[in-house]
C-alpha cells in the first residue's frame, strides 16, 4: 500500500508527494510542520499520483500558501491530473510546471 504523502528535499525546497486520494487533515498537519514548526519556505507539492482533491484539502493549500507567502516564501502546486488541475484551477489555486 502507497502511504498518502511523502516527503523529499530537492535544490533547497522541500518536495510533499501527495498520493491517491488527497486526505486533508494529513495534509493540514504536513505542510504545518514543515513551513511554521521547521521554518520551511520554499515548499513544492507534487500532485501527478493524486486521484482527486476536495474542498477542505483546496482550502488547506490556499492557507498554506498565503502563509507561506507572508514569511516571504511560496508553495507551488505541480503536475495535476486532470481533475485535480480543474478543482485546482476552480479554487483559484494556480499549477506550475508539468
Amino acid at each position: 500500500m502507497k502511504v498518502p504523502l511523502s516527503i523529499s528535499r530537492a535544490l533547497g525546497d522541500v518536495v510533499v508527494t501527495l498520493h491517491g486520494p488527497v486526505d486533508a487533515e494529513l495534509l493540514e498537519h504536513a505542510l504545518t510542520d514543515l513551513s511554521e514548526d521547521q521554518g520551511n519556505l520554499h515548499l513544492i507539492i507534487d500532485l501527478r499520483d493524486a486521484s482527486s482533491i476536495d474542498q477542505p484539502s483546496l482550502l488547506v493549500l490556499t492557507r498554506a500558501s498565503e502563509r507561506v507567502r507572508e514569511r516571504g516564501g511560496d508553495l507551488r502546486l505541480s503536475g495535476p491530473r486532470e481533475p485535480v488541475s480543474e478543482a485546482l484551477e476552480r479554487a483559484g489555486l494556480s499549477v506550475v510546471g508539468p
